[in-house]
């Protein structure tokens, strides 16, 4: 196993001491990736970030790893765009970062509207995702259409509230996910090499997203960049 990050950043072992989360998961626990366009590669690079760090393989073939268009069919996907595939890509390893054994499905939206996106969304949930993630936002105004997409009783919907400061953005902004950004993680000195501790308002909720899930006027959206 490699305790040593390629580049610069955090690896699986430190974000999970950041988080102080112990459990695995469990394949019957379902995380879900929404993005829109499509990610050519990413059975393979999740493969290959997965092996580097010594994490369980998750791929088709054991069943771990499904990527499906909007309508939930594993053909027919949209056409790749890499901005929206490097955020595809975050979500997947980090999801499989800090619950290893979880299944992880890739849901690729048409294209980067709300209608798109939110046939995804309700594909993810129709599937029986518990967790679904969101990396994209885009203006509040005349989002309310929008909103049944991501009311889903009993799934945990994330979202991201954005690179732009302040400026509030959806569907971070819904009353109907948890909205999770700001988190700074800082190596605490007093602690050994896996040692960090989070900062911002927002890690708690990072944290219990994942805890759950071991326990059970613009219509464009743009995605969230690392």
């Amino acid at each position: 196993m490699n305790l040593q990050a390629p580049v610069a950043g955090y690896t699986p072992a430190r974000l999970r001491d950041a988080y102080k989360i112990a459990a695995r998961g469990d394949p019957s626990t379902v995380i879900a990736a929404v993005a829109a366009y499509g990610y050519d590669n990413a059975e393979s690079d999740l493969a290959f970030y997965r092996n580097y760090f010594g994490l369980p393989p998750c791929t088709r073939k054991n069943r771990c790893f499904k990527k499906l268009n909007q309508n939930g069919n594993a053909r027919d996907y949209p056409k790749q765009d890499l901005d929206w595939a490097q955020d595809s890509a975050i979500d997947l390893e980090m999801a499989g970062a800090m619950c290893p054994a979880c299944t992880l499905y890739l849901i690729e939206a048409n294209e980067n509207s709300f209608a798109s996106l939110g046939a995804a969304e309700d594909t993810a949930a129709r599937l029986g995702a518990h967790v679904i993630l969101n990396s994209y936002g885009g203006d509040e105004p005349g989002s309310q259409q929008f909103e049944h997409f991501y009311d889903h009783p009993g799934a945990t919907v994330v979202a991201s509230s954005g690179d732009r400061g302040f400026i509030v953005q959806f569907p971070a902004s819904s009353s109907h996910v948890i909205a999770v950004g700001g988190t700074r993680l800082v190596p605490d000195a007093a602690s050994t090499a896996a040692g960090a501790r989070a900062r911002g308002r927002k890690a708690a909720a990072a944290a219990a997203l994942f805890m759950r899930s071991l326990d059970g006027s613009t219509t464009l959206a743009a995605p969230d960049g690392p």
